[in-house]
């Protein structure tokens, strides 16, 4: 599978391969980069003779740029980096501390954001399009080095348990786990959208919560790791509680949801380019440090909430309104329960300091969330 790719990589003009790259990026589709990636790397050395330059600065440039600001010694990176074949831990460190430091909130942002702003940089010199292949290779490389490294070990285990525990009520992860999940995608139909599918869900439900539940205490960066899908495990059960209680209303209400009038819709595109915008700058630019990047999905995600329930105003009752408002309030990943409104120079004294939650800001009686 991969060796077939790879030909038809090389086959392609390094501009195409560049869209495929970008592409993979935005859509944070990570087979693909990491195909791309080795495309980059497989560069013979002749050719990486004659196209380095602005890679070679680049490289040159991270050092004293993106790491020695930020009190990381660069031996220790290379060490880390290259699995203990260059470099050297530097002393005062054991392996474990050192990529604990490395992984902390405030180092992930600053070196992150640095790599990816300097990348844009040298990009944008005058250099050939298989160079500037090359700096964006090595400028991610090292962003996706740290998200390797400071990915949990417990996160591939914790994903197969999911797994597990939707095959035991016979039930679809894909809504959860599915690699094209989008933050867009409607969960209201997590339940399903038969009337079998329906009753084994809610049939089986305290099954199914009662496997997921430990998770939360064995493998909670993968949970938070999940509300960038706008998948919220423990929040789940609530919010299937409430589509469970009441099975008639539930097809009557799924019934006019499903009505996707040209308004409709546009409240998708509309989201679906905010977070386009959104990942080019956490994965891309370095405009959105990784801490941020979750309150950014969240202010992109609920103006959709929003536009959606103003929407469905128009077509369906008030009953099943107040449910699907229920729904999604119980749903919301709990980053997005207090939103964080960055000072703005339009902004009153007043308004900077607030913390706004979804009720003050789009109207959303989310009761005592």
């Amino acid at each position: 599978m991969i060796r077939p790719f790879l030909r038809r990589l090389n086959s392609l003009k390094p501009a195409k391969a560049m869209r495929i790259l970008f592409t993979a990026l935005v859509k944070s589709n990570q087979r693909v980069f990491t195909l791309c990636l080795l495309y980059l790397a497989g560069l013979t050395t002749a050719q990486a003779t004659i196209y380095n330059l602005c890679t070679s600065r680049f490289e040159v440039a991270l050092a004293p740029q993106c790491f020695k600001p930020f009190g990381v010694d660069f031996q220790g990176l290379l060490f880390v980096f290259n699995r203990n074949r260059t470099g050297a831990i530097p002393s005062g460190y054991t392996f474990q501390t050192f990529v604990d430091f490395l992984c902390s909130t405030q180092m992930q942002d600053n070196v992150i954001s640095c790599v990816l702003k300097l990348m844009q940089r040298h990009s944008r010199a005058q250099c050939s399009t298989r160079d500037r292949l090359g700096v964006f290779s090595k400028g991610h490389q090292m962003t996706a080095f740290f998200d390797t490294t400071c990915r949990k070990q417990c996160e591939q285990a914790a994903r197969q348990t999911l797994k597990q525990c939707f095959a035991a009520i016979n039930a679809n992860p894909d809504p959860i786990l599915n690699q094209k999940a989008s933050i867009t995608a409607d969960k209201f139909t997590v339940i399903g959208t038969t009337q079998s599918d329906y009753d084994n869900f809610c049939k089986n439900r305290q099954k199914l919560f009662s496997c997921l539940n430990p998770l939360s205490n064995t493998c909670p960066s993968l949970l938070q790791r999940l509300y960038t899908h706008w998948v919220n495990v423990e929040a789940m059960a609530n919010a299937t509680d409430i589509l469970c209680a009441d099975r008639a209303q539930y097809f009557q209400a799924l019934q006019c949801f499903s009505n996707k009038r040209p308004a409709l819709l546009r409240c998708g595109r509309r989201t679906e380019t905010a977070v386009r915008k959104v990942r080019s700058g956490r994965y891309q630019t370095g405009d959105i440090p990784p801490s941020q990047y979750m309150d950014e999905l969240c202010k992109s995600k609920l103006l959709q909430i929003y536009c959606e329930l103003w929407g469905y105003s128009k077509l369906c009752s008030e009953e099943n309104i107040k449910l699907r408002r229920s729904v999604e309030c119980a749903s919301l990943p709990e980053p997005c329960r207090i939103v964080r409104i960055r000072p703005q120079k339009h902004m009153s004294p007043l308004r900077k300091r607030l913390k706004v939650d979804i009720r003050f800001l789009f109207k959303v009686n989310c009761g005592k969330n």
